[in-house]
């Protein structure tokens, strides 16, 4: 048996593009960066989803953390123009698993202001909290 199965997690670095087939089948596209854990340097991965993964591809936004469950495959065609053969591996999408989005731009109130604060002079066994009290 032949196994075909990669996983990735990284950020959407193109904008999904959503297209239709004639018969009318959702096919969604993108190009994932997967950022190695040694080093500064990226990968990038050509992902393609089919059906309702197109459809949850394309409402994701470009900087999207998302995870990717697929097969490897090539895909080959003659290019109209040089007429010489071409492929492009690529990513197609299994399952995907999107995190929550989270916009660039900070908040404008930091929910720590409305935290609460101990005074630097309270006490606890003047609370009746201390460590030798059996209330």
């Amino acid at each position: 048996m032949m196994v075909n199965q990669i996983v990735l997690a990284g950020r959407i670095a193109t904008d999904p593009v959503l297209r239709r087939t004639q018969n009318g089948k959702a096919v969604t596209s993108v190009r994932l960066a997967h950022h190695r854990d040694t080093d500064a340097q990226a990968d990038f991965y050509d992902i393609v989803a089919w059906d309702v993964w197109a459809e949850v591809l394309a409402d994701c936004k470009k900087g999207q953390l998302i995870t990717v469950t697929g097969a490897l495959v090539t895909r080959y065609w003659t290019d109209s123009s040089t007429g010489r053969e071409r492929s492009q591996i690529e990513v197609k999408a299994d399952t995907i698993a999107v995190s929550p989005w989270k916009p660039k731009k900070k908040p404008t109130v930091n929910p720590m202001d409305y935290a609460p604060r101990l005074d630097a002079s309270y006490s606890f066994e003047e609370a009746g909290q201390g460590a030798g009290d059996d209330t």
